[in-house]
C-alpha cells in the first residue's frame, strides 16, 4: 500500500532528526534569557494550568527592580508549590497574578546516569520554580472551560479519595485523571521495576473506550456521523486538557481524530501514517519532544505494533495457526477446536508484547540503564484487566452509590500488586547492561528494520536465497525467524559490555560530601564512601544511578573511611535497598581502632545481612587485579575522640607493569576521608616510603586545617581531587588549601566545578574527562 503522506513525515522527521543532531535546536540557548538562579524577583504572568500540588503561569514578564528586566516567550512557564501559598486562597485559570519569590532555575545532571531535570521540564516548556512566594491576583478572568474541567477533575478525584484506601485512591487518580501528585512512591516503584508503569498512564486504551465509546453510542440514537466524530472529539480533547495534555494522550487522541477526519472525507488512513503525523506536529511545535524519554517510548512501542508485530506473526503463522473452520464429531474435538483458538489469541498478545519490548529495548536502555525481563509475560496478565479496571473505575465516580464497580476496582488493583511482587521475586529478574553506545543503538535498529521490511522486499527474490549451516539447508527467504537470534546474540555480547574502561576512577559529584567508585582490571568494583548532607536520596537518585549507567550490578567492596553522615548516608541506602535495586554487595570494610564507634558500625551492619562486614587498620592490604591496597591509617591502637582524625586513608597502587612497556610504571591514589590534626601528622610518616603520590582526594573537603603544608611536603601529589558542594555553608574548599596546592605545584579539580571528575589509567599517561565538559580531557 501506498503512503505518500507516512512518506512525507518521514522526510521531515528525519530532517528534524538531523537538525538536532546538529544542535540547532539546543535548549541551551533559553538559560540567557532567565533570572539568575536564586534571586528575588516579582514576575507577572497567567495561571495557565493547576494540578493538585502546584500551580503554573505563563505570558511573563520578570521585575527584578522598579522596571521590567524581561519578558518571556510565551511557551516559557514557572511553576509554583501550593505548600508555598501560605494562608492564601489558590489562583483560579486563568487569572493574572503578581507573584514575589526566589527563583529556583532547574539544574542538569552532574554525573552519569543522574536524571536530568533541565532537560526533563525543558522538554514541557517548564523553565524555573518560584519559592518562598508572596501571591496576589490582579486580575479575576478566567479561562471558563479550562476551569471547568478544572472543577469535573477535582471533583472526581475527591469521590475516588472517599471511596477508596488512601494507596488504591492514589493509583486510581493517576490512571482516571492523570494526578501523579499523590501516588503511593512505594506502588509507582514496584510497576516501574517490574516493567508495568505504563498503565498509570493517560493513552489509547482511555480514548478507545471513551472516544469510540461516545460515538457507538451517539450512533444508536441515530445521530448523524459527522456530528458523532464531532462531539466525541471534542470530548476526547477536553479529557486531554483535563488530564494534562501527556505526550501518550496526544498521540492517542490524535489518531483518534485523524481517523474521524477520513472517515467524514470519505478518505481512507492507516495507523502509521496517522502515526507519523501526529509527530510531525508535536515536533514542530515543540522540537526538544525529540530528545523526550516519553516522546521516544510513546511513539516508539506503537510503531513496534505497526511494523514488528505484523512481521513476528506472519513468521509464527508458517509454523502454526489453528484451523479457521471446525468440524467437530465430538464434544472433545470440539473444545479442542477452543483451545486452539485460545492459545493462538494468546500468541498473538504474546508477540504483540515481544514486538513493543524488542522496538523500545534500545530506549528503555538508554534513559533507565536496565529492564525487567518477564515484563512482556506480566503485562498478558495485567492488560486484559485494564478495561474492566477502568469503566469500574469511572462507575464509581459517576455512580458512587454502585458498590460492586469500586471493590472490582480493589480486587484487581490487589491482583496487580500481588503479580507484580511475584515476578520481582523471580531470580534474574532485572538486566542491567547500562547505557549502550549510540553505534550499537544504529546497528540495532539497521537489524529491526531489515526484520520489517523483508516481507515485503521477499516478493522480490526469484530464488530462495540458502545458506550449509550444521550440514542442513536453511532458506532465509521462507523462514526469516533465522534473523531474530542475531538481534538477541548483538544484545548479549554488546550492550551487556561496561562502556567505563577498566583501571578507571570516577569521584562522583554527591555535593557536601564524598564517593569514588573504582572499576579494575579484574572487572571488580569498588566504592569509597557515599554519602553527602547536601543532598537528600544521594544513594538512590546519585550513587545507585551512576552504577546502572555503567552497569554495575556486583559491588565486590565498600570501604568506609570514617561514619561521618556525609560519608555514609548513601551507602547505608545501597545495603538497605540492595535486593529491591537488584545490587550485589559481596564486602564492607570499616576503621578499626580504639575508640570505634560500635553505634555505627552495628546500625551498618544491621542493614547489611547479606554482606560480609569486617573492621580493619593499617597493614590490611587487598588486590584486585592489578590494583593493590594499602590501609595507611588508622592504627589498631589509635585513640581519638573526632571520627575525622580517625578516618581511614588508604593507597591505591595501579600496577601495570605487566600491561605496560614500562615495568617501573605505577600510578599511586592515596584516598584520605576527612583526616586532619594528629592524624594527619600521623599519616605524613606512613606516606613517605610511597611518595611521590600521583593522584590525591583532598581531605575533608578542602578545610583549612587538613592538607597542610608538611603533609603536601610528604606527599609530593601531581594532582588533587576536591569534592565539595557548591556554595556549602561550610566555604569548602577554603582558599587557604587551594593556595596551598598551588605553591606545592599541585593542580587541582573539584566536583563544585567539573561534575563527576573521571579518570582512566592509560599506558604512559593519564586521561581526566569532567561530566560538566565532556569534551575536555587532560
Amino acid at each position: 500500500m501506498k503512503r505518500p503522506l507516512f512518506t512525507f513525515c518521514l522526510f521531515v522527521i528525519s530532517v528534524l532528526v538531523i537538525l538536532t543532531c546538529c544542535g540547532v535546536f539546543s535548549k541551551e540557548g533559553n538559560s540567557a534569557l532567565l533570572p539568575e538562579h536564586g534571586s528575588v524577583i516579582t514576575v507577572i504572568g497567567t495561571v495557565c494550568k493547576t494540578d493538585s500540588d502546584k500551580i503554573y503561569i505563563n505570558h511573563l514578564q520578570i521585575f527584578q527592580s522598579s522596571e521590567a528586566s524581561s519578558t518571556l516567550p510565551d511557551k516559557f512557564t514557572f511553576s509554583i508549590s501550593l505548600d508555598e501559598l501560605v494562608d492564601t486562597t489558590p489562583p483560579r485559570i486563568g487569572n493574572s497574578v503578581k507573584i514575589t519569590g526566589e527563583f529556583r532555575q532547574f539544574s542538569h545532571a552532574t554525573n552519569p546516569g543522574e536524571f536530568d531535570a533541565y532537560d526533563y521540564y525543558a522538554a514541557i516548556n517548564i523553565y524555573g520554580s518560584l519559592r518562598k512566594t508572596e501571591i496576589s491576583v490582579t486580575d479575576n478572568r478566567i479561562y471558563p472551560i479550562r476551569h471547568f474541567l478544572y472543577l469535573i477533575k477535582n471533583a472526581g478525584m475527591s469521590a475516588i479519595k472517599s471511596a477508596y484506601s488512601p494507596v488504591d485512591a492514589s493509583i486510581m487518580n493517576d490512571l482516571l485523571f492523570g494526578d501523579k501528585s499523590g501516588l503511593d512512591p512505594e506502588i509507582k516503584e514496584l510497576y516501574q521495576r517490574v516493567g508495568i508503569s505504563h498503565i498509570l498512564s493517560i493513552s489509547s486504551l482511555h480514548i478507545s473506550i471513551i472516544g469510540l465509546g461516545i460515538f457507538s453510542l451517539l450512533r444508536r440514537l441515530r445521530c448523524p456521523v459527522k456530528l458523532s466524530a464531532i462531539i466525541s472529539a471534542s470530548v476526547l480533547i477536553m479529557f486531554g486538557i483535563m488530564t494534562g495534555m501527556s505526550i501518550s494522550a496526544i498521540r492517542a487522541i490524535g489518531i483518534y481524530i485523524i481517523g474521524m477526519m477520513a472517515k467524514l472525507l470519505g478518505r481512507t488512513t492507516d495507523t502509521l501514517t496517522s502515526l507519523s503525523l501526529v509527530a510531525v506536529i508535536i515536533l514542530l511545535i515543540n522540537p526538544s519532544q525529540l530528545t523526550s524519554c516519553g516522546f521516544l517510548l510513546s511513539f516508539g512501542s506503537v510503531t513496534g505494533i505497526c511494523c514488528l508485530y505484523p512481521s513476528l506473526k506472519k513468521i509464527a503463522s508458517d509454523y502454526w495457526h489453528p484451523k479457521a473452520r471446525y468440524c467437530p464429531d465430538t464434544h472433545l474435538q470440539k473444545i479442542s477446536g477452543y483451545l486452539k483458538k485460545l492459545l493462538y489469541a494468546l500468541l498473538n498478545s504474546l508477540l504483540a508484547g515481544i514486538s513493543l519490548t524488542i522496538t523500545t529495548l534500545p530506549i528503555q536502555l538508554y534513559f533507565f540503564y536496565e529492564i525487567p525481563l518477564f515484563s512482556t509475560f506480566l503485562n498478558l496478565m495485567v492488560i486484559p484487566l485494564m478495561s474492566i479496571l477502568m469503566i469500574c473505575g469511572y462507575l464509581s465516580v459517576f455512580c458512587p452509590f454502585l458498590y460492586i464497580p469500586g471493590k472490582i476496582c480493589e480486587l484487581i488493583l490487589r491482583f496487580y500488586k500481588a503479580s507484580a511482587e511475584l515476578f520481582e521475586s523471580f531470580p534474574h529478574g532485572q538486566w542491567n547492561p547500562g547505557r549502550p553506545t549510540p553505534w550499537l543503538i544504529i546497528l540495532y535498529y539497521l537489524l529491526w528494520l531489515f526484520v520489517v521490511m523483508y516481507p515485503h522486499i521477499k516478493q522480490y527474490i526469484k530464488k530462495p536465497l540458502k545458506i550449509r549451516l550444521f550440514k542442513s539447508i536453511i532458506s532465509i527467504r521462507d523462514h526469516i525467524v533465522c534473523i531474530t537470534p542475531v538481534i538477541f546474540i548483538l544484545l548479549i555480547i554488546g550492550f551487556n559490555s561496561p562502556t567505563l574502561p577498566t583501571n578507571s576512577v570516577i569521584f562522583i559529584n554527591v555535593g557536601q560530601g564524598d564517593c569514588i567508585l573504582v572499576y579494575t582490571d579484574s572487572k571488580d568494583v569498588l566504592i569509597i564512601d557515599g554519602g553527602s548532607s547536601s543532598r537528600s536520596g544521594v544513594g538512590q537518585y546519585v550513587i545507585k544511578s551512576t552504577l546502572k549507567y555503567y552497569g554495575f550490578s556486583h559491588i565486590s567492596a565498600i570501604y568506609i573511611s570514617h561514619p561521618d553522615n556525609d560519608h555514609i548516608n548513601g551507602i547505608v541506602e545501597l545495603l538497605s535497598n540492595s535486593q529491591k535495586w537488584n545490587l550485589r554487595i559481596d564486602n564492607l570494610y570499616l576503621a578499626k581502632y580504639a575508640n570505634s564507634e560500635t553505634l555505627e558500625i552495628n546500625a551498618l551492619q544491621t542493614n547489611a545481612p547479606q554482606t560480609n562486614t569486617s573492621l580493619i587498620s593499617s597493614g590490611y592490604i587487598a588486590d584486585y587485579g592489578s590494583v593493590h591496597i594499602d590501609c595507611l591509617h588508622p592504627t589498631v591502637d589509635f585513640e581519638s575522640p573526632d571520627t575525622n582524625e580517625a578516618s581511614m586513608c588508604l593507597l591505591l597502587t595501579f600496577n601495570n607493569s605487566h600491561v605496560y612497556e614500562n615495568p617501573d610504571y605505577k600510578t599511586t591514589l592515596l584516598l584520605c576521608g576527612d583526616i586532619s590534626g594528629f592524624g594527619e601528622e600521623l599519616l605524613n610518616d606512613a606516606i613517605l616510603p610511597h611518595s611521590p603520590i600521583t593522584l590525591l582526594k583532598v581531605s575533608h573537603h578542602g578545610s583549612r586545617y587538613s592538607t597542610t603544608d608538611a603533609f603536601l611536603s610528604a606527599a609530593a601529589p601531581s594532582l588533587a581531587f576536591i569534592s565539595a558542594g557548591a556554595n556549602n555553608n561550610y566555604g569548602h574548599p577554603h582558599a587557604e588549601t587551594l593556595q596551598r596546592l598551588k605553591e606545592h605545584g599541585c593542580t587541582y579539580y573539584s566536583t563544585i566545578d567539573c561534575g563527576a571528575i573521571t579518570i582512566n589509567i592509560k599506558p604512559s599517561c593519564i586521561t581526566i574527562k569532567k561530566y560538566i565538559d565532556l569534551y575536555n580531557a587532560d
